[in-house]
């Protein structure tokens, strides 16, 4: 639960996302032989941790080889970027080693122990085609080692990201799937903003801003759902877009009423000939279309002003998490 969640206040969290994150999807694309040479030491780390499942006897070497991949990629960055990056990477170890319930409990330790050279049953240190490299030992310090509760605010700020990704891919897709990623993005910012405020991190504040900046410029361009989009297409302020679809409707209700009023009069006119024998089924058929025409009209007078409360609430979500 959030409530519960603080975090160490000179933990810094700036620089982290997305750019990390990117280059850690990305870096693997190009790096296949690395991966493949990786394999045997990664397979001795998985030995060494002892994870539970059978799962583990290949996922964990291949996340083993991922994250080697990434620190052979970042050990020539300049010293700021490289310890950005070497925080992501122990974030990610450690999930690595929560996920599969493996014995090493603090980043230091974790991260030994992917590096550790084995030896053969006759004693001997084993070659390997490749080692996990060393770049990231010297930011292993009390202040960037990965506590639970970091690890925990790391999560949410990744899968921020990661749902803010998933809304922009989304975006010529279907509404369900854009609202939803909407609200996932909505709600995780919520979370963060509640747990900054007990925390008082600057680096995460900054991060909090960076992404509600972001995000505000996505959105305005490209609104989540399909049927807000139409609405905002015809506004030129906050409401107008509800007041034209709204006016236009009013139009068409206005016309059904006079049609049906002329419909009652006429089938009132020769109800008792035998004219208005023949005529009352189709004047019936008639009637009733217009009548489901009608509630149609008024369902989405109904349906503008919801989604009008959303827009508005999902403002207003984003805009008094950051005035706190």
């Amino acid at each position: 639960m959030t409530e519960n969640i603080t975090v160490n206040k000179d933990f810094n969290f700036e620089g982290i996302f997305p750019q990390c994150r990117k280059e850690y999807e990305l870096v693997n694309k190009n790096r296949i032989r690395l991966w493949y040479d990786l394999s045997s030491m990664c397979s001795d780390f998985r030995n060494y941790i002892q994870p539970t499942g059978y799962k583990t006897l290949f996922e964990v070497p291949d996340l083993c080889e991922y994250l080697g991949v990434y620190l052979d990629y970042i050990k020539d960055k300049s010293a700021n970027d490289k310890k950005r990056s070497c925080l992501y990477f122990f974030y990610k170890l450690k999930d690595l080693v929560n996920t599969y319930k493996g014995k090493c409990y603090t980043t230091k330790e974790c991260y030994e122990k992917m590096r550790k050279k084995y030896v053969t049953v006759y004693g001997a240190q084993k070659n390997y085609l490749a080692v996990i490299s060393d770049t990231c030992k010297d930011e292993v310090t009390e202040i960037n080692n990965i506590d639970d509760k970091t690890f925990h605010i790391l999560k949410y700020l990744d899968d921020l990201h990661n749902k803010f990704e998933n809304l922009k891919i989304t975006k010529h897709k279907t509404d369900k799937d854009s609202c939803a990623f909407n609200k996932k993005c909505l709600d995780i910012y919520d979370k963060l903003s509640e747990i900054n405020k007990k925390s008082q991190n600057e680096g995460l504040k900054s991060e909090l801003e960076k992404f509600k900046s972001a995000y505000d410029k996505y959105v305005k361009s490209n609104p989540p759902c399909e049927n807000q989009a139409k609405i905002l297409y015809l506004s030129t302020g906050t409401n107008t877009g509800i007041a034209v679809s709204t006016f236009v409707i009013i139009i068409n209700l206005f016309v059904l009423y006079k049609v049906e009023k002329k419909l009652n009069l006429l089938y009132l006119s020769y109800t008792y000939t035998v004219f208005g024998k023949i005529l009352k089924s189709p004047v019936k058929k008639v009637k009733k279309s217009l009548n489901k025409n009608k509630n149609d009209n008024f369902n989405l007078i109904y349906s503008s002003e919801n989604e009008q409360n959303v827009l508005n609430y999902n403002n207003y979500r984003i805009a008094y998490s950051s005035a706190d």
